[in-house]
């Protein structure tokens, strides 16, 4: 589920609350010390409406500053005219601000208050799911493995830093009662302070469990892994045959590929003549076989020795080029020959044509 708002245009957000947003800004800019923690702590970016205040707020807290000097500076690098002209607007407006505490808690307050309603339904729906999955594995797997999620839930209820700052203090979300785990009742806690912990817990525990435990879902998981590593085998080993064997086929004459036709490079054997369809056929096969297919046990060695040819060898030949005597050559200007008889003039064997090597 997501807790993010959407960014409203400013023509589409009432006035208070964009001034409401603006003096948040003006509190974090002007008062960092004091505003940073109370305001942080109750008040996320999906708060927000205004994109501009959404944008700078998200800045703040990306930030490492511990003091308004440097946020001044961290919001001065925003190139964006928009945010500096809503900047400049921000810290001229007066604001009235008699006591900067009373202020901020006040802000803080309100925005409780506006999004509470909403939290708590949604935090509600999240704690059912929670105890739904609970039971689910408690029937369906496991009383043990039941008991150990409920053990780790209640740890990481109880971990000292799950806290809510109010007024100066600070409480922990969750207090043991009478034995068990329960919400802190000291203090009125907003909802989505309890629904960032739940989702962190969905996120990051919850989701683990119900991978890896669940027998359907880790069968599901391998059949949708198999299916995909055998589209992308079947995918690359169709289009290399398809461009590796059926279009020099077509193109038999020269034995083009996309990428030979693109460059007019084609292939000839050691007598600089057509390279036949048993020849053609044998060179790939020892491309997959002796060279590919045996690099998957020998750690690529046969690809590397076959590359590390075509950088060494006079004529530039990789290994099943070299072993068949096929050569790549430049048909710019010069064209590929069946045989001799197709030569107009009777010529020598190194003149049937003057091609120019790759």
């Amino acid at each position: 589920f997501s807790l993010c708002s959407k960014p409203k245009k400013e023509d589409e957000i009432s006035p208070a609350i964009i001034k409401r947003e603006n003096m948040i800004i003006y509190l974090l800019i002007n008062y960092f010390a004091e505003a940073y923690e109370p305001i942080v702590t109750n008040i996320g970016i999906e708060d927000f409406k205004l994109e501009e205040n959404k944008t700078i707020f998200k800045k703040i807290l990306e930030s490492t500053a511990e003091d308004s000097e440097k946020i001044v500076q961290i919001i001065a690098n925003i190139e964006d005219e928009r945010i500096q002209s809503h900047v400049s607007q921000i810290l001229v407006t007066d604001y009235e601000i008699n006591s900067v505490d009373k202020c901020i808690e006040d802000v803080v307050t309100i925005y409780n208050l506006d999004t509470e309603t909403n939290s708590s339904v949604v935090e509600k729906e999240v704690v059912n799911s929670i105890n739904n999955f609970f039971t689910y594995v408690d029937t369906n797997l496991s009383h043990e493995l039941y008991e150990s999620m409920i053990k780790e839930f209640d740890e990481l209820r109880l971990d000292q830093n799950l806290i809510y700052s109010y007024e100066g203090k600070t409480y922990k979300l969750f207090i043991q009662k009478d034995g068990k785990v329960v919400k802190n009742n000291e203090v009125v806690i907003p909802s989505k302070r309890y629904i960032s912990f739940y989702k962190d817990y969905i996120d990051n525990y919850a989701l683990g469990y119900f991978h890896s435990k669940i027998d359907r879902v880790v069968t599901l998981e391998k059949y949708f892994s198999y299916v995909m590593a055998i589209e992308v085998i079947v995918g690359v080993l169709v289009g290399s045959i398809i461009n590796y064997y059926v279009f020099p086929l077509i193109f038999r004459r020269n034995r083009y590929t996309l990428g030979r036709l693109t460059y007019k490079i084609g292939l000839v054997n050691k007598d600089v003549l057509h390279v036949s369809f048993g020849q053609f056929t044998l060179r790939l096969l020892i491309i997959f076989f002796l060279e590919i297919a045996l690099s998957f046990v020998t750690f690529g060695i046969p690809i590397i020795f076959s590359f590390t040819m075509s950088l060494v060898t006079k004529k530039k030949q990789y290994f099943h080029d070299y072993l068949l005597g096929i050569e790549e050559v430049d048909l710019q200007d010069n064209q590929v020959y069946y045989s001799k008889d197709e030569v107009n003039a009777p010529v020598s064997k190194d003149d049937i044509h003057n091609f120019s090597l790759k």
